[in-house]
């Protein structure tokens, strides 16, 4: 065989680069190459990979203006950054313009071909680093953006340019899509990119999908703006529990979540105790000391997702659950749950109370009317969710929300009762993070056994909340460079 054949540097993938799943399968062909799809994560690749084509240039779409392109790009770097210049390196096929603007902008440029990154760390220190159309045609994307990682400033920003499997014009064509070509290694979506980031040490992640065209996204382009963020030895997971009037409950729960140990993370317990009157702030008082608690108090309730949002502002790991300090739920899925966000699969999961084999969801004894009334609001709260924000889900409204903690990042939150289980739900929806849902044990307690929904008043809360979502415009990057205003006049900052 001519060892500079295609057929002799061909590549056999086994594992998925994104979360090293195996379970990779045939699609269809293109140009004899095939392409496969990992069925944990969605990833599509071409498998086997021909090595020896070396990537060209990437050529603008039709009706594409590079040097316009270039502009937004680095209008956008500017408004995460706060401002330019620098040192910029650049790992490009072609992009000359958008070298050229960054110049222009008082950066400090300098440009690699390839995909290989080949400087060493001392030549680090780079206050950016951008990778335009490279993640898709490197052999090793975690690889490379592992080189990028430690070649940028702690701090440093990574702007990521790459064509999209989520666009318009992708779904359409399907296998006659323009970017099924030799070059092509990868076909990233926003749902497997930006777990790519995350699980290869990028936080603060914003992404855009509508900066190659205006009307709608056809061409398919993506940019991602993320920070090199510090490594940890091990991950750290972080658990919110509200606590309000659950003294019967509080001590057996939270023995348990004192307890708990999952293999390969650290685990941080913020009780946020909302001044009960039935004995639970004693209670806490006891735990304020322990090593892995942080206890926030609060002088009144305000509802349960005031408690939540109180938390989630001093949580400190990877990886947030949020835990009620009764006992519906069972720790003993934690791992179950956690699972698809250490190997990277996606960055947000939910514990479906339904599903599987078993119905799990509302049966309070000698309370049937309540029980179906309760169902049946869910079913229609669940269809309201799916048909205004255009998903597919079974059970939003989990306490077990588990999700990666930059997945909050340029988010603002408002709601402080249970409607805040619908904004938290919605606001990730609309950031682009389409939940996993997972099966989980689920026992439900009655209003007798404590249950604080209010049966008539919350649902109008909830209705409200749906609305407001609907209609109110949300752009993460505008709430990060207002919260940053805010901060400089005020030495203070909303949201999270």
């Amino acid at each position: 065989m001519d060892p500079n054949s295609s057929l002799a540097t061909a590549q056999t993938v086994t594992h998925c680069p994104v979360c090293g799943g195996s379970r990779l399968h045939y699609l269809f062909s293109v140009a004899a190459s095939r392409v496969v799809r990992c069925d944990d994560c969605q990833l599509m690749l071409r498998n086997p990979r021909d090595l020896a084509a070396v990537p060209g240039p990437a050529a603008a779409p039709p009706g594409i203006d590079p040097a316009a392109t270039a502009r937004e790009y680095l209008d956008l770097l500017a408004r995460y950054r706060d401002g330019s210049g620098g040192r910029l390196l650049a790992v490009a096929r072609g992009g000359r313009e958008l070298l050229a603007e960054a110049a222009n902008r008082g950066y400090e440029v300098s440009a690699e071909e390839g995909t290989e990154l080949r400087r060493t760390d001392r030549d680090g220190g780079f206050e950016v680093v951008v990778l335009h159309n490279v993640l898709d045609v490197a052999p090793d994307p975690g690889g490379l953006l592992r080189r990028a990682h430690a070649l940028l400033a702690p701090g440093g920003v990574l702007l990521v340019t790459s064509f999209s499997f989520d666009s318009w014009l992708s779904q359409r064509s399907h296998r006659r899509w323009t970017e099924f070509h030799a070059d092509q290694l990868f076909y990233f979506t926003r749902a497997t990119l930006e777990p790519l980031l995350g699980h290869n040490g990028f936080g603060q992640i914003i992404a855009r999908t509508d900066v190659h065209d205006p009307v709608g996204g056809a061409v398919g382009g993506m940019v991602f703006l993320a920070r090199a963020q510090p490594r940890r030895d091990r991950p750290k997971l972080s658990l919110v529990v509200p606590a309000f009037n659950e003294a019967r409950t509080f001590t057996t729960n939270f023995e348990k979540l004192l307890a708990k140990e999952i293999e390969g993370l650290d685990i941080e317990i913020v009780v946020v105790e909302s001044n009960s009157t039935d004995g639970t702030r004693a209670i806490v008082e006891r735990y304020q000391h322990h090593p892995r608690v942080t206890v926030v108090w609060e002088d009144r309730p305000r509802g349960k997702g005031h408690a939540v949002r109180g938390g989630l502002e001093r949580i400190t790991g990877d990886y947030v659950l949020i835990q009620d300090a009764d006992l519906e739920y069972d720790l003993e899925d934690y791992e179950a749950l956690l699972e698809p966000l250490v190997r990277g699969r996606t960055a947000f999961v939910l514990g479906a109370r339904h599903g599987g084999s078993a119905w799990k969801m509302r049966s309070f004894a000698g309370q049937p009317v309540i029980s179906a009334v309760l169902n049946a609001a869910h079913w229609f709260f669940t269809l309201l969710v799916n048909v205004g924000f255009n998903a597919r889900l079974k059970d939003p409204f989990t306490m077990y929300k588990v999700f990666r903690r930059d997945c909050l990042y340029g988010l603002e939150f408002v709601c402080n009762r249970f409607d805040f289980d619908f904004e938290l739900v919605i606001k990730l929806l609309r950031k682009g993070y389409y939940p996993l849902e997972i099966p989980v044990n689920y026992r439900s307690r009655s209003f007798a056994e404590g249950k604080k929904v209010s049966f008539f008043g919350d649902p109008l809360t909830w209705l409200r909340a749906l609305v407001r979502l609907r209609l109110e415009p949300m752009d993460p990057l505008e709430n990060v460079v207002r919260q940053r205003q805010l901060r400089a006049e005020t030495g203070a900052g909303t949201g999270l």
